[in-house]
């Protein structure tokens, strides 16, 4: 089965049998997966895009300015995402934007604050994906 949806002005096929997407706003999308993983957890991701201000203490001037990423970016996608377990508690994991240190605290990796474009979107989604089959956090 496939699912056409429209992104923007342009359109984009995917297969519908593992995912079911839903534009909330014109920035905001939520995408709930319908396979459950090996612990039986069902997961939804919201992506947002992100438009910040042109000014020299926005985030991305800042992570240009102290080397995290190469350029300042115009635009990039926000995750979160929500793992639910069989008693429905909630935990936030399986999200490739954030990156587990050796001493347990938490940093932005930024090989995934990507710019906003359809292709990204997908690479984000199919990367959650993966991460939630696998169960990698």
């Amino acid at each position: 089965m496939q699912l056409t949806i429209t992104l923007k002005i342009k359109k984009k096929n995917m297969n519908a049998d593992k995912i079911i997407l839903k534009q909330r706003t014109s920035t905001s999308y939520e995408v709930r997966f319908k396979e459950k993983n090996h612990l039986n957890e069902a997961l939804i991701l919201q992506i947002n895009e992100v438009y910040p201000p042109k000014c020299e203490n926005s985030l991305p001037v800042l992570w240009k300015k102290y080397g995290y990423t190469d350029k300042i970016l115009d635009n990039y996608y926000i995750l979160d995402v929500c793992a639910f377990d069989e008693n429905g508690y909630e935990y936030h994991k399986y999200n490739p934007q954030i990156a587990k240190k050796s001493d347990g605290n938490r940093s932005i990796n930024f090989d995934y604050m990507l710019e906003v474009s359809e292709a990204n979107m997908y690479k984000l989604i199919d990367n959650v994906y993966n991460l939630f089959i696998n169960q990698k956090i």
